[in-house]
């Protein structure tokens, strides 16, 4: 007999930010790690390519993107020095597995940045998982 392992699966969860955030989950919202540093119609595509593309920075991103046809912009408070953040969200990512991922975002939204997190998370996808193990063996340094 062999054994069996259920793996649980993350999901993006979208709430109304003027209510209380739910306890089963992880808030992934601006001002947590987890947060969206892009702000547009398209920060949730920017948001993966900052993701996947850990050298670079929040400003090259936006600007690569823009440069695409995109429409993105960095989010208002967003600090330089907050770049560390993509490595934070690969080396970390295996955390939200099977978590409930807390949003702002109207149902709906076009390219919600929890759903890239919830992807990666819950990914069994060789390449995803090699994207993460490339970030978590490379010794990203930023200088500003």
């Amino acid at each position: 007999m062999s054994d069996v392992v259920l793996r649980m699966k993350s999901f993006v969860k979208h709430i109304d930010r003027n209510k209380p955030i739910p306890d089963d989950g992880e808030l992934v919202v601006r001002g947590t790690m987890w947060g969206n540093p892009f702000h547009g119609p398209d920060s949730g595509e920017a948001y993966y390519f900052w993701l996947v593309h850990p050298g670079w920075t929040v400003r090259e991103t936006a600007r690569y993107c823009q440069r695409q046809g995109k429409k993105v912009s960095i989010a208002k408070g967003y600090k330089a020095g907050d770049d560390t953040t993509a490595i934070y969200v690969a080396k970390n990512i295996h955390k939200l597995a099977g978590k409930n991922l807390y949003c702002f975002c109207k149902p709906g939204t076009r390219n919600c940045h929890a759903a890239t997190l919830a992807e990666f998370a819950n990914t069994d996808d060789p390449k995803k998982k090699a994207i993460i193990s490339h970030v978590i063996e490379e010794d990203y340094e930023y200088v500003f």
